[in-house]
């Protein structure tokens, strides 16, 4: 039997690969470069947004990651005052792993969500932990709904784009910027099967390409090991 030639835009956990439907072969490609900012430059900038009852927003793993770097050396914090609202999945296992203090307030499946969830609480501030790629929805509704929104960026992400492997079966994505990164230097084939991490995600890939698109129900690397498996399951039949 023929195995299924997958292509991953990101490096995946060990648990993936072990779960993986053994009928696939599995490529994985970073397409992204990710660079936490120098930490001697954000202190002056987050430590003063951290006094008092501060609430986080927080909608990616890595901004969690480089927070949690910085606070890591510094004193005189109190995480237990802190509301946490953050996106579900990889993003909210970090908050638990790494924040475990803090009190998570509110989570969302996507950016959107997430926002009319903290606009629902009539909040006067919020500070966005963010990359420097960050998508608009979140800060937009905030702004909108009159919310102010102070905006820190911890890491940059840079796009990586390289030729992928050829005659594949399917490509995940797992975010909107490592689409874009892949499509700089790729086109797929119509029977290639895109599987989307998140629904901005599968949006990103439909402006750039016309290919079937599965959409992840819930965010994280479990539900999409799930979609490609059940699709590696049909493609026997």
């Amino acid at each position: 039997m023929k195995k299924l030639r997958i292509l991953s835009t990101k490096k995946l956990s060990p648990s993936f690969r072990l779960g993986l439907d053994g009928s696939a072969e599995l490529f994985e490609i970073d397409f992204l470069r990710i660079q936490q900012l120098p930490l001697d430059k954000l202190e002056s900038t987050i430590l003063p947004l951290l006094t008092g009852k501060p609430n986080l927003v927080f909608t990616s793993r890595h901004a969690v990651l480089d927070f949690n770097s910085l606070i890591s050396q510094a004193s005189a914090l109190d995480p237990s005052a802190w509301q946490v609202f953050c996106l579900s999945g990889a993003t909210k296992t970090t908050v638990r792993d790494r924040l475990p203090d803090a009190h998570i307030a509110a989570t969302a499946e996507n950016a959107t969500a997430l926002a009319a969830r903290i606009a629902q609480l009539e909040l006067s501030e919020v500070v966005f932990f963010c990359g420097n790629h960050r998508r608009d929805e979140l800060p937009d509704l905030l702004s909108h709904k009159g919310i102010r929104v102070e905006e820190v960026i911890v890491y940059e992400t840079e796009l990586s784009p390289v030729e992928a492997p050829e005659n594949l079966d399917a490509v995940l994505f797992f975010s909107p910027s490592a689409v874009k990164s892949f499509f700089i230097l790729n086109q797929l084939k119509e029977n290639v099967t895109c599987f989307a991490i998140g629904e901005t995600t599968a949006q990103e890939i439909k402006t750039q390409t016309k290919n079937p698109v599965v959409t992840c129900n819930h965010p994280g690397q479990t539900n999409m090991l799930d979609a490609v498996n059940e699709f590696a399951g049909k493609m026997k039949i």
